[in-house]
C-alpha cells in the first residue's frame, strides 16, 4: 500500500490522461499503468503511436498496477481528502480516499494483471513542467 498527496496524484493522472489514445480496437490505449520506484511515481499511457510518462517526486514504496484509465480518472478527480492510499489484492486495485472504491484491473490473455511495455528511458529527453518544448533542445 502506498500513501499519495491527493492534489499531487491528481495533477498527475490528469496530465497522463491526454496521453491515452482510448481506442477501443487497442486495449492498451485505454490503461494507465501507476509506478513507484525509488520514491518516484511514473504515469505511463500510450495511444498506440506515441507513449507517455509522467513523473512526479514522491515519498512512497515500492508500487505497480496498470488500471483502466478513464475509471481511475474518473474516480480520482472526485477525491477531496488531503491523501489517497492504493493497494492492489487479487486483481483489484483498491483507492482509499473519501471511502473504499475497487477498480478490476485488466487482465492479459493467462489471466493475469497486465504488464505495461516499458522503453528504456535513459536516452529519453525530458522536459521540465511549463517549458515551451517548441524552444526545448
Amino acid at each position: 500500500m502506498i500513501t499519495l498527496n491527493t492534489e499531487k496524484f491528481k495533477d498527475a493522472v490528469g496530465k497522463a490522461i491526454k496521453g491515452a489514445g482510448l481506442n477501443k480496437l487497442i486495449p492498451l490505449t485505454s490503461m494507465i499503468a501507476i509506478k513507484v520506484e525509488n520514491n518516484q511515481l511514473t504515469l505511463i499511457t500510450t495511444d498506440a503511436s506515441n507513449t507517455l510518462y509522467i513523473m512526479r517526486e514522491v515519498n512512497a514504496s515500492t508500487f505497480y498496477a496498470v488500471a483502466y484509465a478513464e475509471q481511475l480518472y474518473k474516480l480520482i478527480t472526485r477525491i477531496t481528502t488531503d491523501t489517497i492510499k492504493l493497494d492492489v489484492k487479487d486483481a483489484v486495485l483498491i483507492v482509499k480516499a473519501n471511502g473504499e472504491y475497487k477498480l478490476e484491473l485488466p487482465l492479459d490473455e493467462n489471466g493475469n494483471t497486465v504488464v505495461f511495455p516499458e522503453d528504456d528511458l535513459s536516452s529519453i529527453q525530458t522536459v521540465a513542467p511549463n517549458t515551451d518544448i517548441s524552444h526545448a533542445t
